[in-house]
């Protein structure tokens, strides 16, 4: 609209408003800033959108890792990830740097493309770190009484240790509008951060670069790189948030896209809104992980013990 009709919309005029995502970004120079490798006593939920399509201008192959605050339920979204055309083989391998380095308390995926941890869990690398990644089963957008059914039942199924933490997300229109009304709340309340630049942040800039990084993983000549590029997908994530407009289908669906021209574009540079996607999920996620927290599952006693002499 600026580019082609000179119109100048206001910053808030989205439906994630740029103004409020600015202030949800922690100053530079402050913590927590992007990471390249997570706190030993931090949690991290990762947010996976694949995309296994070869050509340039296809959409990203994304995820999102959520740093989170238990205390404050609140997320700061520290590394991302954002590959266009590129091979399976190299999606596989920044999958394991994240486990290697973030080893996420829960992982969610887009339904359409699960096989991708199947595909993680064959790999070579994964045999040999003993990473076998399971799924259980989780209908997330239930509501009432039958979400806390599915969420008991996520609950029991759930296991850290046997790596049992992955649930694939359907992307049916009622999730979608729950999703996004999620984050924009989370944006409008605070409870979703975008950490600083760590390249302003000189000694949190010394302590991730003297993070012994595999370059073959992550495709990146230098450690420094990485840390740039962690820095800018960031700004890329809100960019995207920005962009994202609400249309409603003749039938009253919603649809969250974005517009229309920038849609129609075939360019290889071309915008895209899947780590904007990552986010939400890893969003939602977040909301999940917490609710199974903070569920409590009475136990009912089923027999009176006795004791004989």
């Amino acid at each position: 609209q600026r580019e082609y009709c000179a119109q100048f919309t206001d910053g808030s005029d989205s439906y994630f408003s740029a103004k409020k995502m600015h202030a949800c970004t922690i100053p530079d120079g402050q913590t927590p800033t992007t990471l390249v490798k997570g706190d030993k006593n931090k949690k991290y939920i990762l947010g996976i959108d694949p995309s296994f399509s070869n050509s340039p201008s296809s959409d990203f192959f994304a995820m999102s890792v959520l740093e989170l605050d238990d205390e404050k339920e609140e997320s700061v979204l520290v590394h991302s990830y954002a590959v266009a055309g590129g091979d399976l083989k190299n999606h596989i391998d920044y999958m394991f740097y994240i486990m290697q380095n973030f080893d996420p308390e829960m992982i969610v995926i887009d339904n359409a493309g699960f096989q991708f941890l199947d595909s993680c869990n064959e790999n070579k690398r994964f045999l040999q770190a003993n990473i076998n990644l399971k799924f259980f089963d989780f209908d997330s957008d239930k509501e009432g009484e039958d979400y806390v059914k599915t969420l008991k039942e996520a609950k029991r199924q759930y296991n850290r240790k046997d790596r049992k933490i992955c649930f694939k997300q359907n992307f049916a229109s009622s999730f979608i509008r729950k999703a996004n009304e999620h984050l924009q709340a989370s944006i409008d309340h605070k409870k979703i951060w975008f950490a600083s630049r760590c390249t302003a942040n000189g000694s949190a800039f010394d302590r991730q670069s003297n993070v012994p990084v595999n370059k073959k993983l992550v495709n990146e000549y230098s450690t420094g790189a990485l840390i740039e590029t962690q820095d800018m997908l960031v700004y890329q994530t809100k960019k995207q948030c920005a962009l994202v407009e609400v249309r409603s289908t003749a039938r009253g669906t919603q649809t969250f896209d974005l517009p229309q021209h920038l849609v129609r574009s075939t360019s290889a540079n071309r915008a895209r809104k899947d780590n904007y996607t990552t986010l939400m999920l890893a969003n939602w996620a977040t909301k999940c992980y917490h609710d199974m927290k903070n569920l409590k599952i009475e136990i009912n006693n089923t027999f009176m013990p006795r004791m004989f002499g």
